[in-house]
């Protein structure tokens, strides 16, 4: 009878089974191991579930379309101004600032890489860099359209370009159109080292734009609020290209 006994326990259906591992006779330390053990399956799941959340978070946020909704967001108000009849004057400044900072940004990117050259956020600007010329020349063209419409007739722009603050603007917005144009991977590969020098015509643009500003608003404060850390980094960039590597390369004084 005991041997038939055990044949029964080895015999038991899955459920009687479960009841007798999950309640033995245990000490009173032992309840959190048990416990513990019961529940890895749903600890395992809920793991899981986090870690594909967190990969699906990384995944839009690395999303081009992303970028652009955050690129886009600062026009939302400046074209719903204009479509409810806002006096387009005012939507003059913030359009040709932001056209200013994503530009000068997307310059700064260089100086930026070189000097962290391990930072994440900087690897992570760098690879949308021409996102953010495409913006500045898109806040450029809204606020060239703004320009237009509010002086309404041609007699007036042309009567109005003579001066310092607006042909400054109208330089700086026509060496936009091509860099932008060509701000894609095919004209990269069509124009090959032609398209670096034709992208350094922004530093050209970059100065066409801080006489615009200054010009236009009388006033240095906010010009140079914007353009002195661009031109510090520019010029980390070339003491670092000039000097930088040839300190580097140096042989260190015997002691």
């Amino acid at each position: 009878m005991m041997g038939s006994g055990v044949q029964i326990t080895q015999a038991a259906p899955a459920f009687l089974t479960n009841r007798i591992v999950s309640c033995p006779r245990r000490r009173p330390s032992e309840p959190l191991r048990y416990n513990l053990k019961h529940n890895s399956s749903g600890c395992e799941r809920a793991g899981c579930l986090s870690s594909n959340a967190m990969i699906s978070l990384k995944n839009a946020l690395n999303s081009p379309y992303f970028f652009w909704a955050l690129l886009a967001l600062p026009s939302v108000g400046m074209v719903g101004g204009a479509l409810t009849g806002r006096d387009l004057e005012s939507l003059l400044h913030p359009t040709g600032e932001f056209a200013a900072r994503f530009m000068i940004l997307a310059m700064m990117l260089t100086p930026l890489r070189m000097m962290f050259p391990s930072a994440t956020w900087v690897r992570w600007l760098m690879a949308r860099r021409r996102y953010l010329g495409v913006a500045a020349f898109g806040y450029a063209a809204l606020h060239t359209l703004y320009y237009l419409i509010d002086l309404g007739t041609l007699s007036a722009v042309m009567a109005d370009v003579v001066k310092l603050g607006i042909w400054t603007g109208w330089v700086a917005f026509l060496i936009f159109v091509p860099l932008a144009l060509t701000s894609n991977t095919a004209s990269v590969k069509m124009m090959g080292p032609g398209w670096q020098t034709l992208q350094r015509l922004v530093y050209l643009a970059a100065v066409m734009t801080l006489l615009h500003w200054i010009t236009i608003h009388n006033t240095f404060g906010g010009a140079l609020a914007h353009f002195l850390p661009l031109a510090a980094l520019e010029a980390y960039r070339v003491w670092k290209q000039r000097f930088g590597s040839r300190a580097q390369e140096a042989p260190s004084a015997p002691s």
